[in-house]
């Protein structure tokens, strides 16, 4: 039964839509009061690095975008929504190369103008 439970979860959390272990905690203790924290055990000790390896992955993506938006706000002011939008939705790989850009770009057009150019 456990082994159930825990691969459901396991399926559920490592999905494409993200779901918090408070999430997951509280259906259990509603669905399975007596054994949430037992379930909850076995699903941290079998998932447990995936989660710290996704977690650590998205820290970092969002600290990059971060320090992304942060250089393009002092080099060229203020950013438009969209384009915050779009630079907190990117993969590592677009913001590490619109940083390098952002670095020596005379203006803001061209750290995004440039993909796609070889």
């Amino acid at each position: 039964m456990i082994e159930d439970v825990v691969a459901i979860l396991s399926y559920v959390a490592l999905g494409p839509v993200a779901v918090s272990d408070e999430i997951v905690h509280d259906a259990l203790c509603r669905l399975q009061p007596s054994r949430a924290e037992e379930i909850m055990a076995s699903f941290g000790q079998a998932y447990g690095q995936a989660y710290f390896e996704r977690g650590l992955a998205e820290g970092e993506a969002r600290g990059e975008a971060n320090a992304l938006m942060r250089l393009l706000e002092k080099r060229f002011g203020p950013l438009p929504s969209r384009l915050r939008e779009r630079i907190v939705g990117a993969d590592a790989a677009s913001i590490e190369d619109w940083f390098d850009r952002a670095i020596s770009a005379p203006d803001l057009q061209s750290v995004f103008e440039a993909e796609g150019r070889g």
